[in-house]
């Protein structure tokens, strides 16, 4: 199993600053790396345009900047409906449908993932599937 990496979003702004010093470079990268992830409001390293591309790669080595990975997306036979898989750090997938959506923004803004208008969508019960590996995904892929 690959080592548990450190989440970037996890750290304080003196954090990040000690963080890329100690992996050899210069204070100001870690303020254009802060810049790009609250200001810019990047999601993913490779979206970082003002720090070379040597310290992207260290960043990805050290740190996560997401806490899940898509796997797999497929669709439904009709178009209606989109299935995703997702895979957590520890490498055990998501088996739980249910998903916060927010605003980057309005969070960080906030400080809270609860805000505006707030609703659910409750599936019907055929459309449910208990998914405990990698290979019930394929299998509910092909029988929906």
């Amino acid at each position: 199993m690959e080592r548990n990496k450190t989440f970037i979003l996890d750290l304080e702004r003196k954090q990040v600053n000690q963080e890329i010093s100690k992996i050899g470079y210069s204070s100001y990268r870690s303020d254009q790396i802060w810049h790009s992830i609250y200001k810019e409001l990047v999601s993913d390293f490779d979206e970082i345009h003002t720090i070379p591309k040597s310290l992207i790669v260290d960043l990805k080595n050290e740190y996560l900047f997401n806490p899940i990975d898509l796997v797999m997306k497929d669709h439904s036979k009709d178009k209606s409906t989109d299935k995703y898989l997702w895979k957590l750090q520890d490498n055990e997938f998501i088996e739980n449908g249910s998903f916060y959506i927010f605003s980057r923004n309005k969070f960080l803004k906030l400080k809270n993932r609860l805000h505006g208008k707030i609703t659910h969508f409750e599936m019907p019960k055929e459309s449910i599937f208990e998914l405990d590996e990698k290979e019930d995904f394929r299998i509910i892929s092909k029988l929906i």
